[in-house]
């Protein structure tokens, strides 16, 4: 197995975490294994060309499928929210920052990882408030009401 292909694994892993519960309980195994041996298959035939389709397969199908379901969620909302108004913010930012430097284009260049960092992890951030939001929510028994009986 290439490194490729490992870390493809854990990537779509932590994409089957975005899933609703009962899908990931029954058929989780399934879907990596289906996707490892399509990518395998894939490579070995086209080569990255065919390592990009299957991903962006995957990815469609999430996007078509499981997005709108997860856009409903509270759990989502907030860090995608979080996120989208943290990008804007800082594309503000670095628009004015360039606009007033004299070589503006040079200084993309020059940003430090104490720049770079913070900005380019808020998605990443996001991912795992989400996941830690919905494994807090989905642990919650909320069918039972504060005198102990079940709604």
């Amino acid at each position: 197995m290439t490194r490729a292909l490992r870390w493809s694994l854990r990537a779509y892993e932590n994409l089957l975490s975005l899933y609703p519960e009962d899908l990931r309980r029954d058929y989780r195994s399934e879907m990596t294994l289906v996707f490892a041996e399509d990518l395998e298959s894939a490579q070995r035939e086209a080569g990255l060309r065919g390592f990009l389709r299957v991903w962006g397969c995957a990815l469609a199908e999430f996007v078509h499928f499981e997005l709108p379901v997860q856009a409903s969620s509270p759990t989502v909302l907030v860090p995608a929210f979080t996120f989208v108004a943290f990008a804007a913010l800082i594309s503000v930012e670095m628009g004015v920052a360039l606009r007033h430097l004299p070589t503006g284009a040079m200084v993309l260049h020059e940003l430090r990882p104490t720049v770079t960092i913070p900005l380019f992890s808020a998605p990443f951030i996001s991912l795992a408030v989400v996941r830690v939001s919905r494994s807090r929510i989905e642990s919650l028994d909320l069918s039972r009401t504060t005198d102990g009986e079940r709604v």
